[in-house]
């Protein structure tokens, strides 16, 4: 068969049956075959609007990642900042490209870039078929090598000369494909050596004020019962990461929120005044935990986490144990109950201090302030109409620590925001991938005017493929938080953050035959996203006031101690970035 029939008789078999794309003249061999293939091919208007589709889909379905589509050049290095979102959040995808003719290649063809080269730093793996004939085995390495491991997206980029080449198929086991492709390479980590899961769980019975930090690798080990029952022997407080909000049910009653510069100020409180910090699949990141000597001062650091590279990366473990979240989690809890015998009776002190700093702060945080609705209303609303395993996106900016902040995750797996790269335009096209993963869910973006302006083409995508999905846009005519940042730190000097309120967003919806709405009460958005809810496509203008700053915050550089937290604008007076 060609190639292109065998590349596509490969995502078949692996499952990778849902695809999103642009196509162009080095990738249109392929798109000739998909007729004959079981492969849905939805056109995005964008190739970065494809590869946060694919992120999205990917982080829906977990080992089933998402497949974008792109043609040579401009295409692919339209695909970079969607693959770079999706390396620095662990999320599985497949980007295969399309390359300029071996024939010219590496002479400046029309169209050409080195597009392995380029994504080699943001992505698991690289990689161009020099041989039509190696085309299975690309994409069987590929699927491998995106969900196992600490998952990310893996580029296939194909010659176009190669499309119609004839070859015979062949299917290779996935012990060939580690053998003779992928040497070196393997699924899962040794197991955790036992001296040192014993060393921590004495280090953790013997400590008064343990937490437990949760990041992003909870959600893909799939480990989240594991982390509640070792909450529960400890009675111990549960904080997260932005990307380990997912992770976490949020009804949970040791479950104190998530932490970091925008964190809650009860989950900071915790994490910053805890002795024994257990963190469980998350890099320490400077915006969860700050300074991050201070950090360290007068606790000690058990992290588990998959990826080897990132044990003492930016904090020094007191014991650091590479492997799989929940089979770490499972020995370590084995061991604190049958070997040690221990189980807490009542929640750890910490527990009560911090809900009472947060008691304080939120008086405080949750006054009336500005003209209009506000925000943590809204967002109150929105998870009352919304079932419980509604998935929601965000795009990046203000409105996504707002939903951080005032939006809680009743079902894991159901919030899918950019954090590790934080980028602009990722909400509502990972809308459109989470809607094609789970199609009978009610899915809603949670946007900003200046994000949802980034990839709103896509709109248009919505609309042809029936994708019914919502866009809430927290629509302040601003760059919320440049705006917010240079009125705090930079003297009130504001440059380049104003969008003046264009354009027109409910013109802009109807434009592409979506229903747009602009509630005035709270009433009025209540009923616009009981309609996202029932599963309409509808895009919410919310004019917000910009004048209404995101609060809390902790200026970047600063411990996330308590007296660094922010709460109300005059507090940031004076500070230096």
């Amino acid at each position: 068969m060609h190639v292109a029939d065998a590349l596509l008789e490969a995502l078949e078999r692996e499952g990778l049956k849902t695809v999103f794309g642009i196509p162009g003249s080095a990738n249109l061999g392929l798109y000739e075959k998909i007729p004959d293939h079981d492969v849905n091919v939805i056109l995005m208007r964008h190739e970065q609007g494809a590869a946060h589709a694919a992120d999205a889909y990917g982080r829906v379905k977990r080992k089933i990642p998402g497949v974008a589509f792109a043609t040579s050049g401009p295409g692919a290095t339209n695909l970079v900042t969607g693959l770079a979102t999706a390396y620095m959040d662990s999320a599985p995808m497949i980007a295969i490209t399309g390359q300029v003719p071996m024939s010219v290649m590496g002479r400046d063809a029309f169209q050409e870039t080195d597009v392995v080269g380029v994504t080699m730093p943001i992505t698991k793996h690289s990689l161009l078929v020099r041989d039509p004939s190696q085309v299975t085995w690309a994409i069987r390495a590929a699927k491998i090598i995106s969900v196992t491991n600490r998952p990310g997206p893996v580029l296939v980029d194909v010659p176009r000369d190669f499309w119609k080449v004839d070859i015979d198929f062949y299917w290779p086991s996935e012990e060939e494909v580690l053998k003779e492709w992928i040497p070196g390479y393997e699924l899962s980590p040794p197991p955790a050596p036992v001296d040192l899961i014993g060393k921590a769980a004495k280090i953790i019975v013997n400590s008064e004020n343990p937490v437990i930090l949760v990041g992003g690798g909870v959600w893909w080990s799939g480990a989240t019962q594991e982390v509640l029952k070792l909450a529960e022997i400890l009675m111990a407080p549960i904080v997260t990461t932005l990307m380990g909000k997912t992770a976490i049910p949020a009804e949970h009653p040791l479950f104190l929120g998530n932490a970091g510069m925008h964190g809650r100020p009860e989950a900071n409180y915790a994490l910053y005044n805890a002795d024994v910090v257990i963190a469980i699949g998350t890099r320490f990141s400077d915006r969860t935990v700050g300074n991050f000597t201070e950090f360290k001062k007068g606790k000690k650091i058990i992290h588990i986490d998959i990826d080897k590279s990132e044990i003492g990366k930016n904090i020094d473990p007191d014991v650091g144990i590479v492997g799989d979240a929940k089979e770490i989690l499972t020995k370590l809890i084995r061991y604190i109950t049958e070997i040690l015998n221990f189980r807490r009776d009542e929640e750890v002190p910490i527990i009560k201090k911090a809900k009472e700093f947060g008691d304080y702060a939120w008086e405080i945080l949750l006054k009336e302030r500005g003209k209009g609705m506000m925000p943590w209303k809204v967002l109150k609303i929105v998870r009352e109409e919304l079932p419980k395993d509604a998935i929601v996106t965000t795009g990046v900016g203000g409105h996504q620590m707002w939903a951080a902040l005032h939006y809680p995750v009743y079902v894991p797996g159901t919030y899918l925001t950019s954090g590790g790269l934080g980028t602009m335009g990722y909400g509502f096209p990972a809308a459109i991938g989470a809607k094609a993963a789970a199609p009978d869910k009610p899915v809603l973006d949670i946007d900003g005017d200046g994000s949802f302006l980034m990839t709103s083409q896509n709109l248009a995508t919505v609309r042809q493929y029936n994708l019914n999905v919502g866009v809430l846009i927290f629509d302040n005519g601003s760059l919320q938080l440049i705006r917010q940042w240079q009125d705090l730190f930079f003297g009130k000097r504001r440059v380049g953050e104003n969008l003046a309120y264009l354009p027109d967003f409910v013109k802009l919806a109807n434009s592409f035959g979506i229903d747009g709405v602009r509630p005035e009460s709270y009433d009025e958005m209540r009923k616009a996203i009981r309609r996202v809810a029932q599963g309409e496509a509808l895009v919410i203008d919310y004019i917000v006031d910009p004048d209404i700053m995101v609060l809390p915050m902790i200026a970047p550089g600063k411990v996330i101690a308590p007296e660094n937290i922010i709460l109300t604008p005059e507090q940031a007076q004076g500070i230096v970035v």
